[in-house]
């Protein structure tokens, strides 16, 4: 939200994953530059939008990332002024994921994304099996094609658009609070 970041400044970098209700108007007018040894957006001084799809190296980690998520409540909700129908990641970008995946040897430290796979949402949050979101359709694909690529990889996944804490051995839905991932 723009009104959040102006009136808000931390002393550090902040990292900003796609979500669903975002401006990508806004978003997408923002410079680009080669940052993590790959694009982002400079959305302020020291807030970075990551764009999905790409793998970024920080801190000796890679991080892969694919943001988005479906509105369920975008009935209610103003084209381009509160809705952004580009909240949901085009083929392009699913296949540039892929790719990049594939070119990084489907190996990377974190995923980072706003919401998470179809089966995640069956077991952590009690969806029914026929809701479809397609941007859950395609974490899932992504994580099928990882395991079936690199079983062995292992890896944690952050993501927040549940609204909730929970966690696994290598999932953590986090809503609230704050996580050091490296030393």
């Amino acid at each position: 939200n723009q009104e959040i970041l102006k009136k808000y400044s931390v002393p550090c970098i902040t990292l900003v994953v796609d979500g669903n209700h975002d401006n990508f108007t806004y978003l997408d007018s923002c410079t680009v530059e080669d940052i993590y040894g790959s694009k982002v957006q400079i959305i302020k001084e020291n807030v970075y939008r990551l764009l999905t799809g790409n793998i970024y190296n920080i801190e000796g980690h890679k991080f892969f990332v694919f943001g988005g998520a479906s509105s369920i409540d975008k009935a209610w909700r103003t084209p381009y002024k509160s809705w952004w129908p580009e909240e949901i990641p085009s083929n392009e970008t699913f296949q540039k994921a892929l790719n990049n995946l594939k070119e990084a040897k489907w190996s990377f430290d974190f995923f980072l994304s706003h919401t998470c796979s179809e089966q995640t949402c069956v077991d952590f949050f009690h969806y029914p099996s026929d809701f479809v979101d397609p941007v859950e359709k395609m974490i899932s694909e992504i994580e099928y094609n990882i395991s079936v690529n690199n079983p062995g990889l292992r890896y944690w996944h952050f993501f927040g658009h549940h609204h909730s804490n929970k966690s696994t051995f290598r999932e953590v839905c986090l809503y609230e609070g704050v996580v050091k991932l490296v030393d």
